[in-house]
């Protein structure tokens, strides 16, 4: 049997919630969520505006993910709303026959101990969102914020992305 009390109310206490995309108010005003907000803009400059969705593609873990769609010829598409209107706590299905989803983990150092402990860490990730239907691509967080001019963040993004899609074309 499958256990479901309270389940959404543990799942809350995993997951930020107002995601940076939906804050408002105080909350932007807070570090980690301007840089989550620096972080999407980024991706959305890349890729395109509307062609990446911020979610907790596996609730259970916790961890934010952005996601986005690419066409058999690696082009990237607009996030369907099937997609974006599923309920954030839970478990994200995608449609496959759309194309190839990417689900892109940002990986914080300082918060590496609690991937491992919520998903089993990278590699356990990854095989979760293979299972999923999903192409798994790790961002080093602070390398891209802290680290990188703004010349090179653009970069930084398309190489990681063209490691595991490489017919990705941007």
């Amino acid at each position: 049997p499958k256990i479901t009390g309270e389940l959404e109310d543990t799942i809350r206490v995993w997951t930020r919630n107002p995601l940076p995309t939906q804050a408002e108010g105080e909350e932007l005003d807070r570090v980690k969520t301007s840089n989550a907000l620096k972080f999407y803009h980024l991706l959305e400059e890349t890729l395109g505006k509307g062609k990446v969705h911020e979610t907790v593609a596996f609730p259970f873990s916790g961890a934010i993910n952005y996601v986005a769609l690419l066409d058999k010829n690696g082009t990237p598409l607009v996030i369907p709303d099937q997609f974006t209107s599923q309920p954030l706590y839970q478990t994200k299905t995608i449609d496959q026959s759309l194309g190839d989803w990417i689900l892109i983990y940002p990986k914080y150092s300082y918060l590496e101990h609690l991937l491992q402990f919520r998903t089993g860490g990278v590699r356990v990730a990854n095989r979760q969102a293979r299972l999923h239907g999903y192409i798994p691509v790790f961002m080093d967080y602070e390398h891209l914020i802290y680290d990188l001019s703004e010349d090179s963040r653009k970069e930084y993004i398309i190489s990681c992305l063209k490691q595991t899609c490489d017919n990705i074309q941007i």
